[in-house]
């Protein structure tokens, strides 16, 4: 999907006001996935149909961004651009995970609940960045002047935690030992999987 301004006039005169300059995009993706087993006595080995597998192990995720973005003026005379940004989006899955410790068998286990799972994602900058020129100039050199320019940026980035839910403190062995696990499970990951979250 093509960025829209929302604010901005259809017909304008003279310069933009900078709220007409914030623009709001999209863009998403959608993966699915099946599994089976090449043979025709599928029924008879496995219990159920092909049909019924494929069913069964189909899995799939969607991803939605919705990036915006806005052109400032410049500050302070012109010499400085102010470039701030905002990003939010959603990740679906079809299944998650729970665990849990089974002491009779001392064992951990883990169940996969269907359903729509849905997991977010924002992140929020500001950057700050301008041009400073110089001229060094020489003496008694065939080389009169170099000229030098030099763009020094300064950026805000922040990214919050928004899914805490998704990771659980299970007990991991006999011990007693624990450890967090995300319930999270899109496409082609393994059953245990680690995702590290920063700030």
């Amino acid at each position: 999907m093509n960025t829209i301004y929302p604010f901005q006039k259809k017909e304008s005169v003279g310069s933009k006001k900078w709220y007409e300059q914030l623009g709001i995009g999209y863009n998403g993706s959608l993966q699915n996935s099946t599994s089976f087993v090449d043979t025709l006595n599928y029924k008879s080995i496995y219990g159920k149909s092909t049909f019924q597998h494929i069913v069964d192990t189909m899995q799939w995720n969607a991803s939605h961004n919705i990036p915006i973005s806005l052109s400032l003026p410049p500050i302070l005379g012109g010499a400085v651009t102010v470039s701030p940004s905002v990003s939010y989006g959603m990740d679906w899955v079809d299944r998650a995970l729970t665990y849990g410790w089974d002491a009779a068998r001392d064992t951990n286990y883990h169940e996969i609940k269907k359903g729509i799972h849905i997991k977010q994602r924002a992140s929020a900058g500001l950057s700050f960045s301008t041009a400073l020129f110089g001229t060094y100039q020489f003496k008694n050199k065939k080389v009169v002047a170099i000229r030098h320019v030099i763009r020094p940026n300064f950026s805000l980035n922040y990214t919050p935690d928004l899914n805490r839910s998704f990771w659980r403190t299970v007990q991991v062995d006999s011990s007693g030992r624990r450890r967090s696990i995300t319930r999270w499970m899109p496409i082609q990951t393994p059953i245990l999987p680690e995702l590290p979250i920063s700030l």
